[in-house]
């Protein structure tokens, strides 16, 4: 509360956040931490900063180091990447140029070129557009406010349409400003009411300022500082995460023996109709608008705001790729983002890796996923809730709790019980693809849809994303994409594999399945 009546904000640490000890050696021992807090003006003149707590030598208290870089670290950030802004859609002249250069577009010939020429010109126009627009936004409102108030002053019967004008004006201009830090913040408090301030102004810097890479560790330990030395590491982590450790067709037959096939030749033909643009449609408009956007730079809501103008040529593209006429590759460059898994992260385990893909791949992995998710009652055990149309995941919870109440309540009988708990670190990440291919067909899902989802999840490309720039290129051999619509499908049709191996095992005394 003190800080937000003040307009401060906490500088955050790196390190142990305690400052300061009493050194007693017994139940009395007490640990404290200084705050450091500056206010927006500060922040926005100091935007790469970052506080250590360094070894106390002789004193109660550990002093604080703030580093400071007033310029910015251009080396690490490079050239800022292009974003389309949601709050552009509030200008008619953001939808002029769009349209321009949409209907002034070349020939139509190979269409996912011709869209991606399309998208690079859109880019171009409104990095031009913006750059001749750009109005300080603060001074503009600050004049039509001052311009309202002399209206007001002099209110009679005369003026009082011109003062419904400004005020409207004045109005659009704030909700502008409002959609553009609301994007920028990614805060789901702002959507709450929070007021447009130079409070959330900061904390949206904050933001990208908390999750800033200085320097990390390898799993090794060693320390790499530079950006050359931060780029290298993340990219041999992940990419030996992400390759395959060459299954045996044996092996995966082994773990496939006691999978049943469930899907019937009725649920094939229904899977494989005709793709249509309602199913198009329907995908771009369940997608989160401010989702942070793939290498396409073109988050949802650029599609939302312009479907009118854009539809026809999009739905084409995505017509083209599920039926085989474009290969997924071209659209299929994913930016991976690294997100602190801890308050203070230093190794590269350290970071949870959520794939940014194209809206367009989005769109095709989507319209897939809504059909996959028709048979998935049927294909999944009933064990499993999550992503299962009409099951809830509470149900498992409720079981997990009941269960474990009951072997710790349980007192008599000679049979005894436990819980084990699996380690289900990485599952996504080494996902082996030879194995979600032999599971698909194992389920009975026919070659065509069987090939379709396997060019989604294998024609892949990565860049990992290092304080905003796409640094570090690694090409997969295995894995699914968190952020993917697919990948939790996918993931629960693999898993089959543990289940029926549990109803093999339930013949064991004291295991019992209902």
């Amino acid at each position: 509360m003190a800080l937000e009546k003040g307009n401060l904000s906490d500088l955050g640490w790196r390190g142990n956040k305690f400052t300061w000890s009493n050194k007693h050696e017994d139940d009395t021992f007490t640990k404290e931490r200084s705050d450091r807090v500056a206010n927006p003006s500060w922040a926005q003149l100091y935007r790469d900063y970052w506080v250590e707590v360094l070894a106390g030598r002789s004193s109660d208290h550990r002093p604080l180091l703030l580093t400071l870089c007033k310029e910015g670290r251009s080396n690490w950030r490079g050239r800022k990447v292009f974003r389309y802004e949601n709050s552009w859609a509030k200008e008619d002249d953001c939808e002029k140029v769009i349209r321009r250069v949409w209907v002034s577009s070349v020939e139509m010939g190979e269409h996912t070129k011709n869209f991606k020429n399309l998208l690079e010109s859109c880019n171009k126009a409104l990095v031009k557009w913006n750059d001749q627009n750009k109005v300080d936004r603060v001074k503009k409102i600050k004049e039509k406010t001052e311009f309202l108030k002399k209206l007001q002053d002099e209110e009679s019967r005369h003026n009082s349409t011109e003062i419904k004008r400004v005020q409207r004006d004045v109005g659009l201009l704030l909700e502008k400003d409002d959609v553009k830090w609301k994007q920028r913040a990614k805060r789901n408090w702002h959507a709450s009411g929070d007021r447009n301030t130079k409070f959330f102004h900061a904390c949206a810097n904050q933001r990208r300022m908390k999750n800033s890479i200085n320097q990390v560790r390898d799993e090794q330990g060693r320390v790499f500082r530079s950006h050359v030395e931060v780029d290298e590491a993340f990219r041999s982590y992940f990419e030996r995460l992400f390759s395959t450790s060459n299954p045996s067709t044996a092996a995966m037959e082994e773990c496939l023996q006691h999978v049943v096939p469930r899907v019937t030749s009725e649920m094939n033909e229904k899977l494989r109709r005709t793709f249509s643009r309602l199913e198009i449609e329907e995908a771009i408009k369940s997608m989160a608008p401010l989702k942070s956007p793939g290498s396409d730079v073109f988050g949802a809501c650029f599609y939302q705001n312009h479907w009118a103008t854009i539809g026809d040529k999009v739905c084409l593209t995505v017509l083209d790729l599920l039926n085989g006429k474009i290969p997924f590759n071209s659209i299929n460059y994913t930016f991976i983002a690294l997100i602190p898994k801890t308050k203070d992260p230093k190794l590269v385990t350290e970071y949870r890796s959520i794939s940014l893909c194209n809206v367009i791949y989005k769109m095709v992995s989507k319209v897939i996923a809504n059909r996959l998710k028709e048979v998935l009652s049927v294909t999944i055990s009933t064990n499993q809730s999550v992503f299962i149309p009409g099951r809830i995941i509470t149900d498992n919870v409720m079981v997990a709790y009941e269960v474990l109440h009951s072997i710790k309540v349980r007192k008599k009988g000679k049979e005894g019980s436990m819980a084990i708990e699996l380690d289900m670190s990485k599952a996504y990440d080494k996902m082996e693809w030879p194995y979600v291919g032999a599971v698909m067909k194992r389920l009975g899902f026919c070659d065509e849809w069987a090939d379709l989802i396997m060019k989604c999840i294998s024609l892949v490309s990565f860049s990992v994303l290092i304080n905003g720039k796409p640094r570090a290129i690694v090409n997969p051999s295995r894995g699914l994409r968190q952020g993917d619509p697919l990948s939790p499908l996918i993931y629960l049709s693999c898993v089959q594999r543990g289940l029926a191996l549990y109803s093999i095992i339930q013949i064991l005394k004291g295991t019992q399945k209902k």
